[in-house]
């Protein structure tokens, strides 16, 4: 069984989403394609033009198998969380990740006790390093900022007449 999976928003849903469901299932060979969607609001933090049944309703009429609501902290986050969001949070990774790498370990003889235990801690530890890793990252960047003097401590105003 091959699952693609599509990490969209739908607002609103229109022909080219329909083109690029059917065509993302033709290109992987999926059997079922899972639309991964944003719910009330959309990635620019606004409401979305419909709810998200209609839009979860037109993506099942248009060539999806099984659409699951992305949470908001990522559907409102910029564009590189809101894509990690859908692949390195807890459901998708436990869905996809974890089957894979225990199938992949016994096809190749291993012992799924033993040989897959580094993938289960990564599928566990793989959100929270890369929440801190985002922190330490943030960190940096603000430290590097000038900063901006306080009103009080302007030495100087120049008035324009």
């Amino acid at each position: 069984m091959r699952v693609c999976a599509v990490i969209c928003e739908y607002n609103p849903f229109h022909l080219g989403h329909a083109y690029h469901l059917r065509a993302a299932r033709e290109a992987s060979g999926a059997d079922y394609v899972l639309c991964l969607m944003s719910g009330a609001l959309t990635q620019r933090g606004a409401f979305a033009r419909h709810d998200k049944w209609l839009r979860a309703r037109a993506a099942l009429e248009n060539g999806a198998d099984l659409v699951l609501e992305l949470p908001t902290r990522f559907a409102c986050a910029p564009a590189p969380d809101f894509a990690s969001g859908g692949v390195a949070s807890g459901p998708m990774t436990a869905t996809f990740l974890l089957p894979f790498a225990l199938g992949a370990c016994d096809a190749l003889g291993g012992n799924v006790v033993t040989d897959a235990f580094g993938v289960v801690a990564m599928v566990a530890m793989t959100p929270l390093v890369t929440i801190q890793l985002l922190g330490v990252s943030y960190q940096r960047k603000l430290s590097k900022r000038t900063p901006v003097p306080a009103v009080g401590q302007v030495e100087e105003i120049i008035e324009l007449a």
